[in-house]
Protein backbone atom coordinates (compact mmCIF):
# COMPACT_ATOMS: atom_id res chain seq x y z
CA UNK A 1 0.00 0.00 0.00
CA UNK A 2 1.38 3.54 -0.97
CA UNK A 3 0.69 6.24 1.53
CA UNK A 4 2.50 9.93 0.56
CA UNK A 5 1.94 13.24 1.76
CA UNK A 6 3.23 16.92 1.04
CA UNK A 7 3.85 19.77 3.21
CA UNK A 8 4.64 23.27 1.33
CA UNK A 9 5.91 25.46 4.63
CA UNK A 10 6.71 29.26 4.64
CA UNK A 11 8.41 30.51 7.24
CA UNK A 12 9.98 34.25 7.37
CA UNK A 13 13.04 34.15 8.55
CA UNK A 14 15.47 30.73 10.00
CA UNK A 15 16.17 33.01 13.29
CA UNK A 16 12.03 32.03 14.28
CA UNK A 17 10.91 28.65 13.26
CA UNK A 18 8.03 29.01 15.64
CA UNK A 19 7.02 31.29 13.20
CA UNK A 20 5.32 29.91 10.29
CA UNK A 21 2.20 28.86 8.11
CA UNK A 22 2.30 25.73 5.96
CA UNK A 23 -0.21 23.07 4.47
CA UNK A 24 -0.02 19.30 4.52
CA UNK A 25 -1.88 16.65 2.33
CA UNK A 26 -2.02 13.45 2.86
CA UNK A 27 -2.97 10.53 0.58
CA UNK A 28 -3.82 8.29 3.40
CA UNK A 29 -7.75 6.72 3.65
CA UNK A 30 -9.90 9.06 1.81
CA UNK A 31 -7.38 11.77 1.41
CA UNK A 32 -6.73 14.51 3.84
CA UNK A 33 -5.57 18.29 3.87
CA UNK A 34 -4.43 20.38 6.93
CA UNK A 35 -3.54 24.01 6.97
CA UNK A 36 -1.48 25.01 10.24
CA UNK A 37 0.25 28.31 11.41
CA UNK A 38 2.06 29.01 14.31
CA UNK A 39 3.17 32.50 15.85
CA UNK A 40 5.30 33.37 19.13
CA UNK A 41 7.18 36.19 19.89
CA UNK A 42 9.87 35.36 22.36
CA UNK A 43 10.16 39.11 24.59
CA UNK A 44 6.53 38.35 25.66
CA UNK A 45 6.69 34.88 25.93
CA UNK A 46 2.87 35.06 24.21
CA UNK A 47 2.57 32.38 21.37
CA UNK A 48 -0.63 31.63 19.20
CA UNK A 49 -1.21 28.06 16.83
CA UNK A 50 -3.96 26.35 15.33
CA UNK A 51 -4.75 23.91 12.69
CA UNK A 52 -7.93 23.62 10.54
CA UNK A 53 -8.70 20.76 8.21
CA UNK A 54 -9.57 21.70 4.65
CA UNK A 55 -10.29 18.00 3.36
CA UNK A 56 -11.56 15.40 6.17
CA UNK A 57 -12.15 11.77 5.55
CA UNK A 58 -15.65 12.12 7.00
CA UNK A 59 -17.35 14.66 5.72
CA UNK A 60 -20.31 14.50 8.08
CA UNK A 61 -18.47 14.67 11.38
CA UNK A 62 -17.37 18.03 13.08
CA UNK A 63 -14.27 19.25 12.03
CA UNK A 64 -11.30 18.34 14.41
CA UNK A 65 -9.60 21.51 14.29
CA UNK A 66 -7.20 22.89 16.97
CA UNK A 67 -6.24 26.42 18.57
CA UNK A 68 -3.68 26.62 21.43
CA UNK A 69 -2.35 29.45 23.70
CA UNK A 70 0.72 29.23 25.13
CA UNK A 71 3.37 30.85 27.33
CA UNK A 72 6.85 30.34 27.19
CA UNK A 73 9.61 31.68 28.60
CA UNK A 74 13.64 30.37 29.50
CA UNK A 75 12.29 27.87 32.50
CA UNK A 76 8.00 28.08 32.10
CA UNK A 77 6.23 27.06 29.39
CA UNK A 78 2.07 26.54 29.67
CA UNK A 79 -0.45 26.02 27.11
CA UNK A 80 -3.98 25.07 26.21
CA UNK A 81 -5.39 23.57 22.90
CA UNK A 82 -9.45 23.38 22.21
CA UNK A 83 -11.53 22.78 19.28
CA UNK A 84 -13.14 25.77 18.21
CA UNK A 85 -15.82 24.10 16.60
CA UNK A 86 -16.99 21.88 19.72
CA UNK A 87 -16.11 24.46 21.85
CA UNK A 88 -13.92 21.87 23.86
CA UNK A 89 -10.77 21.64 25.94
CA UNK A 90 -8.27 18.84 24.50
CA UNK A 91 -5.49 19.41 26.62
CA UNK A 92 -3.35 21.69 28.96
CA UNK A 93 0.16 21.21 30.09
CA UNK A 94 3.20 23.04 32.22
CA UNK A 95 6.45 22.84 31.65
CA UNK A 96 9.60 23.81 33.89
CA UNK A 97 13.25 23.79 33.80
CA UNK A 98 15.94 24.64 35.99
CA UNK A 99 19.31 24.30 34.87
CA UNK A 100 20.09 20.41 33.88
CA UNK A 101 16.66 19.46 35.31
CA UNK A 102 12.90 19.45 33.01
CA UNK A 103 9.50 18.13 34.01
CA UNK A 104 6.39 18.77 32.75
CA UNK A 105 2.52 17.59 33.20
CA UNK A 106 -0.47 17.24 30.39
CA UNK A 107 -3.84 16.35 30.86
CA UNK A 108 -5.29 15.40 27.76
CA UNK A 109 -9.36 14.78 27.34
CA UNK A 110 -11.63 15.29 24.99
CA UNK A 111 -14.32 17.22 27.43
CA UNK A 112 -12.07 18.76 30.30
CA UNK A 113 -14.89 21.03 31.72
CA UNK A 114 -16.80 18.11 32.45
CA UNK A 115 -14.75 17.34 35.59
CA UNK A 116 -15.85 20.33 36.98
CA UNK A 117 -19.42 18.79 37.37
CA UNK A 118 -17.91 15.68 39.05
CA UNK A 119 -17.57 14.86 42.40
CA UNK A 120 -13.71 16.04 43.80
CA UNK A 121 -12.71 12.02 44.20
CA UNK A 122 -14.38 10.91 40.71
CA UNK A 123 -12.75 14.15 39.26
CA UNK A 124 -9.32 13.23 40.62
CA UNK A 125 -9.39 10.01 39.38
CA UNK A 126 -10.48 11.03 36.28
CA UNK A 127 -7.70 13.58 36.01
CA UNK A 128 -4.84 10.93 37.14
CA UNK A 129 -6.24 8.47 34.02
CA UNK A 130 -5.99 11.13 31.65
CA UNK A 131 -2.52 12.75 32.66
CA UNK A 132 0.96 12.53 31.58
CA UNK A 133 3.69 13.02 33.28
CA UNK A 134 7.65 13.30 32.15
CA UNK A 135 10.77 14.18 33.47
CA UNK A 136 14.57 14.52 32.33
CA UNK A 137 18.13 14.95 33.51
CA UNK A 138 20.25 16.91 31.08
CA UNK A 139 23.48 18.35 32.23
CA UNK A 140 25.66 20.48 30.28
CA UNK A 141 28.70 19.02 28.32
CA UNK A 142 32.13 20.03 29.33
CA UNK A 143 34.54 18.15 28.73
CA UNK A 144 35.69 18.30 24.84
CA UNK A 145 34.78 15.24 22.64
CA UNK A 146 32.82 13.18 26.00
CA UNK A 147 29.47 14.67 24.27
CA UNK A 148 26.26 15.11 26.24
CA UNK A 149 23.51 13.05 27.53
CA UNK A 150 19.77 13.29 28.42
CA UNK A 151 17.99 10.73 30.40
CA UNK A 152 14.26 10.88 30.90
CA UNK A 153 11.18 9.26 32.33
CA UNK A 154 7.66 9.41 31.34
CA UNK A 155 4.48 8.35 32.45
CA UNK A 156 1.12 8.10 29.75
CA UNK A 157 -2.06 8.44 31.24
CA UNK A 158 -0.78 5.45 33.42
CA UNK A 159 -0.72 3.04 30.63
CA UNK A 160 2.45 2.96 29.67
CA UNK A 161 5.86 3.90 31.36
CA UNK A 162 8.75 5.48 28.81
CA UNK A 163 12.68 5.12 30.05
CA UNK A 164 14.64 7.15 27.23
CA UNK A 165 18.34 7.90 27.21
CA UNK A 166 20.49 9.59 24.74
CA UNK A 167 24.02 10.43 24.14
CA UNK A 168 25.38 13.02 21.50
CA UNK A 169 28.77 13.71 20.76
CA UNK A 170 30.44 15.98 18.36
CA UNK A 171 34.16 14.70 17.29
CA UNK A 172 36.76 17.12 15.37
CA UNK A 173 38.79 15.78 13.10
CA UNK A 174 40.94 16.44 10.33
CA UNK A 175 39.20 16.47 6.28
CA UNK A 176 40.56 14.94 3.42
CA UNK A 177 37.95 15.61 1.26
CA UNK A 178 38.93 16.08 -2.28
CA UNK A 179 35.57 18.00 -3.62
CA UNK A 180 35.94 20.47 -0.62
CA UNK A 181 37.47 23.94 -0.92
CA UNK A 182 40.97 23.85 0.16
CA UNK A 183 40.43 26.06 2.67
CA UNK A 184 38.19 23.57 4.43
CA UNK A 185 40.69 21.25 6.35
CA UNK A 186 38.92 20.62 9.34
CA UNK A 187 35.08 18.89 9.88
CA UNK A 188 33.13 17.97 12.65
CA UNK A 189 31.30 14.79 13.10
CA UNK A 190 27.98 14.29 15.07
CA UNK A 191 27.09 10.95 16.67
CA UNK A 192 24.09 10.32 18.82
CA UNK A 193 22.68 6.81 20.25
CA UNK A 194 19.41 6.39 21.98
CA UNK A 195 18.22 4.05 23.74
CA UNK A 196 14.78 3.47 24.86
CA UNK A 197 12.55 1.06 26.72
CA UNK A 198 8.80 1.00 27.37
CA UNK A 199 5.95 -1.27 28.90
CA UNK A 200 2.59 -1.24 29.63
CA UNK A 201 1.90 0.41 33.58
CA UNK A 202 -0.36 -2.00 36.05
CA UNK A 203 -2.02 -0.71 38.94
CA UNK A 204 -2.06 -3.21 42.27
CA UNK A 205 -5.23 -1.91 44.39
CA UNK A 206 -4.93 -2.63 48.14
CA UNK A 207 -6.72 -4.80 50.29
CA UNK A 208 -9.26 -7.49 48.03
CA UNK A 209 -11.47 -5.15 46.28
CA UNK A 210 -13.99 -6.68 43.58
CA UNK A 211 -12.78 -5.84 39.74
CA UNK A 212 -14.93 -4.00 37.21
CA UNK A 213 -15.18 -5.86 34.49
CA UNK A 214 -17.90 -3.71 32.64
CA UNK A 215 -14.78 -2.00 30.72
CA UNK A 216 -13.24 -5.42 30.14
CA UNK A 217 -12.86 -5.01 26.06
CA UNK A 218 -11.66 -1.49 25.91
CA UNK A 219 -9.15 -2.50 28.82
CA UNK A 220 -8.05 -5.35 27.03
CA UNK A 221 -7.85 -3.46 23.85
CA UNK A 222 -5.29 -0.98 25.35
CA UNK A 223 -2.97 -2.97 26.91
CA UNK A 224 -2.56 -5.42 23.57
CA UNK A 225 -1.79 -1.82 21.53
CA UNK A 226 0.73 -0.96 24.40
CA UNK A 227 3.17 -4.04 24.24
CA UNK A 228 6.35 -3.67 26.18
CA UNK A 229 8.97 -1.80 23.52
CA UNK A 230 12.71 -1.90 23.76
CA UNK A 231 14.49 -0.05 20.81
CA UNK A 232 18.20 1.39 20.22
CA UNK A 233 19.37 3.75 17.66
CA UNK A 234 21.87 5.66 16.23
CA UNK A 235 22.74 8.73 13.99
CA UNK A 236 25.56 9.55 12.73
CA UNK A 237 26.59 12.97 10.95
CA UNK A 238 29.74 12.50 8.45
CA UNK A 239 29.82 15.78 7.53
CA UNK A 240 27.46 18.48 6.38
CA UNK A 241 26.04 16.45 3.51
CA UNK A 242 25.23 13.18 4.36
CA UNK A 243 23.63 11.23 7.52
CA UNK A 244 23.34 8.12 8.41
CA UNK A 245 20.36 6.66 10.92
CA UNK A 246 19.29 3.11 12.24
CA UNK A 247 17.31 1.58 14.55
CA UNK A 248 16.50 -1.83 16.44
CA UNK A 249 14.37 -2.89 18.40
CA UNK A 250 11.56 -5.74 19.56
CA UNK A 251 8.43 -4.34 17.36
CA UNK A 252 10.98 -3.19 13.96
CA UNK A 253 14.54 -2.52 12.19
CA UNK A 254 14.40 0.36 9.98
CA UNK A 255 17.79 2.06 8.49
CA UNK A 256 17.91 5.67 6.42
CA UNK A 257 20.30 7.44 4.85
CA UNK A 258 19.78 10.98 4.08
CA UNK A 259 21.81 13.68 1.62
CA UNK A 260 21.55 17.36 2.10
CA UNK A 261 22.62 20.07 -0.66
CA UNK A 262 23.84 23.58 0.62
CA UNK A 263 22.88 25.43 -2.57
CA UNK A 264 20.70 28.10 -3.18
CA UNK A 265 17.65 26.74 -2.52
CA UNK A 266 19.18 24.01 -0.93
CA UNK A 267 17.41 20.32 -0.93
CA UNK A 268 17.28 17.27 0.81
CA UNK A 269 17.08 13.61 -0.01
CA UNK A 270 16.24 10.92 2.40
CA UNK A 271 15.70 7.25 1.67
CA UNK A 272 14.64 4.63 4.52
CA UNK A 273 14.24 0.71 4.43
CA UNK A 274 12.51 -1.37 7.66
CA UNK A 275 11.19 -4.57 8.74
CA UNK A 276 8.15 -4.40 10.63
CA UNK A 277 8.12 -7.69 13.25
CA UNK A 278 4.27 -7.56 14.08
CA UNK A 279 2.61 -7.84 10.32
CA UNK A 280 5.92 -9.33 9.60
CA UNK A 281 6.20 -6.98 6.43
CA UNK A 282 8.79 -4.87 4.87
CA UNK A 283 8.43 -0.69 4.57
CA UNK A 284 10.09 1.63 2.32
CA UNK A 285 10.01 5.35 2.50
CA UNK A 286 11.37 8.36 0.39
CA UNK A 287 11.67 12.51 1.15
CA UNK A 288 12.27 15.50 -0.91
CA UNK A 289 13.00 18.40 0.72
CA UNK A 290 13.28 22.06 -1.21
CA UNK A 291 14.63 24.86 1.17
CA UNK A 292 15.22 28.70 0.28
CA UNK A 293 16.65 29.79 3.99
CA UNK A 294 19.01 32.56 1.79
CA UNK A 295 23.07 32.24 3.11
CA UNK A 296 23.46 29.77 5.61
CA UNK A 297 27.01 29.76 7.65
CA UNK A 298 28.38 25.83 8.48
CA UNK A 299 29.13 25.88 11.89
CA UNK A 300 32.41 24.16 13.59
CA UNK A 301 33.24 24.04 17.24
CA UNK A 302 32.81 20.92 19.32
CA UNK A 303 31.03 23.24 22.12
CA UNK A 304 28.40 24.68 20.14
CA UNK A 305 27.85 21.42 18.72
CA UNK A 306 26.90 20.21 22.47
CA UNK A 307 23.42 21.94 22.14
CA UNK A 308 21.25 22.10 18.93
CA UNK A 309 23.03 24.38 16.50
CA UNK A 310 23.23 24.24 12.96
CA UNK A 311 26.21 22.26 11.33
CA UNK A 312 27.61 25.39 9.75
CA UNK A 313 30.88 25.02 7.50
CA UNK A 314 33.72 26.72 8.57
CA UNK A 315 36.39 28.93 7.12
CA UNK A 316 40.13 27.34 8.08
CA UNK A 317 42.15 29.95 10.24
CA UNK A 318 45.83 30.08 10.28
CA UNK A 319 45.82 27.58 13.12
CA UNK A 320 44.27 24.84 10.86
CA UNK A 321 46.65 25.54 7.99
CA UNK A 322 49.31 24.85 10.05
CA UNK A 323 47.56 21.81 11.52
CA UNK A 324 47.17 20.28 7.95
CA UNK A 325 50.52 20.52 7.39
CA UNK A 326 51.62 18.81 10.73
CA UNK A 327 52.94 21.96 12.71
CA UNK A 328 50.52 21.34 15.08
CA UNK A 329 47.60 19.52 16.84
CA UNK A 330 43.98 19.89 15.73
CA UNK A 331 42.62 21.70 18.89
CA UNK A 332 39.43 23.34 19.84
CA UNK A 333 39.93 27.12 20.33
CA UNK A 334 37.19 29.65 22.19
CA UNK A 335 37.30 31.96 18.22
CA UNK A 336 35.86 29.14 16.66
CA UNK A 337 32.56 29.38 19.05
CA UNK A 338 32.12 32.79 18.75
CA UNK A 339 28.95 33.78 16.94
CA UNK A 340 29.78 37.02 15.82
CA UNK A 341 32.73 35.09 14.12
CA UNK A 342 30.16 32.37 12.80
CA UNK A 343 27.51 34.66 11.36
CA UNK A 344 25.44 33.28 13.77
CA UNK A 345 23.84 35.51 16.27
CA UNK A 346 22.37 33.96 19.38
CA UNK A 347 17.97 35.00 19.12
CA UNK A 348 15.60 35.42 21.47
CA UNK A 349 13.60 32.03 20.72
CA UNK A 350 16.65 30.16 20.86
CA UNK A 351 16.04 30.28 25.18
CA UNK A 352 12.57 29.80 25.05
CA UNK A 353 11.27 26.35 26.54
Amino acid sequence: MLIGSANVRFQTTPTHPSNFTDIKVSTQGEGTARVRGCYHNPRTGLGLFGILPVVTEELDASPDASLGLRYSTAKVSLGIVTNPFSESVNQIWAVAREGPLTAGVQLKAPHLEDLLTKRPQQALRDAQSASSFAFSYSPAGRAVGRGQFTAAIEVQEQKRLILSFLHHMAVQRLCKNPLEDEEVVGITNYLDIGLQASSVVTSIAKGHKRVDTSNIDTMAKDLSSANPNLRLGAAWQVNKNVLVKGRVGTDAAVASLAFKAWWQPSFTFAASAGYDLSSRKPRVGFVFNVENYGNIRYERGQQTAFGGALVQRHVALPQDLANREGKGLLVQRDDLDNARILGQATTDASFVL
